[in-house]
């Protein structure tokens, strides 16, 4: 884009805008998206807070006769950020202002003393890829993002496991110091999103431990939506697949029992976000049946 067209536009922080202001800018940001964005005020804040959102580090492009051009957040855990959310609006893209926008970005990283700088981008996203890189991000690893119905699942986990083990509820506390101890010394990172800084953030989780003789074989950390339907796998971390296996038995029959008593009542269905590729539980999750319905590079930049 020509430097005196960019004169026509200006960026600004988001200190100074209400829960209820980013999430609709969010909303119109985002409009048209691969996927769809639908944040409410509520929905927004869970969000800043289970990611580490910093509502004043936020940037905010508009034209100078006042038009939304675009949004981007920042979350910040120590010296690392993540980007938490990049959208331009449908009447401002593919003119340029992403890149520039991007440029921006980056710069506010910097500025807040990071090292680092993180996102992830869908894969079929070729033109947000395109502008990332030219900002100097690159592609570290690809995520995945899985789904299969429940009945599926439980069809694969017949006569999956035969030693006993005692499997019982466990604080979130309690479940993520054990996933700590269970964690194999090349296992794969969590995404950003499936940190524990997230999900001791997130409200709503449950915890569930497979033991035998009182050692700890696996563990399991689930949030079951009954209004939807979804199970979603936040921590899975195992010793022993088989205990594995039982705990994903034992979250679906928990979720069974929550299901809402009403004939429209969605399926239960398990979910994950954001999965590294060719890590242990990918592996295990395909082979019970869970499909791949997107996939997301993740991208990082330095900044030091």
């Amino acid at each position: 884009m020509a430097e005196n067209l960019l004169n026509d536009f200006e960026v600004c922080d988001t200190a100074r805008m209400s829960i209820e202001q980013l999430a609709d800018t969010m909303n119109e940001s985002f409009a048209g998206y691969f996927l769809p964005v639908t944040f409410t005020p509520p929905k927004y804040a869970r969000f800043c807070r289970a990611y580490s959102i910093d509502l004043a580090q936020g940037l905010l492009a508009r034209h100078w006769d006042g038009r939304l051009v675009g949004l981007t957040m920042l979350g910040l855990r120590g010296e690392r950020g993540w980007c938490g959310g990049f959208g331009i609006v449908p009447e401002f893209r593919g003119i340029g202002l992403g890149t520039w926008f991007c440029h921006k970005l980056v710069e506010r990283g910097r500025e807040a003393g990071l090292t680092t700088l993180q996102l992830e981008v869908l894969t079929q996203n070729e033109r947000a890829i395109r502008i990332y890189q030219q900002a100097g991000f690159q592609i570290t690893r690809d995520l995945a993002i899985l789904s299969a119905p429940v009945s599926t699942v439980l069809e694969e986990l017949k006569s999956a496991y035969t030693v006993r083990m005692e499997i019982s509820e466990v604080s979130l506390e309690e479940a993520l110091h054990t996933a700590i101890r269970l964690e194999p010394a090349l296992g794969f990172e969590p995404s950003w999103q499936r940190e524990p800084a997230s999900l001791y953030t997130t409200s709503g989780l449950r915890g569930i431990v497979a033991r035998r003789g009182g050692t700890a074989l696996a563990v399991l950390i689930y949030e079951h939506t009954p209004e939807t339907g979804r199970i979603t796998l936040q921590n899975l971390t195992f010793y022993n697949e088989s205990a594995a296996k039982a705990l994903l038995e034992r979250a679906a029959v928990n979720s069974k029992i929550l299901r809402p008593q009403r004939e429209d009542a969605p399926a239960e269905h398990f979910y994950v976000l954001n999965e590294p590729e060719h890590s242990e539980l990918f592996l295990l999750l395909s082979q019970l049946g869970l499909q791949e319905t997107n996939r997301q590079h993740e991208m990082v930049i330095g900044l030091s």
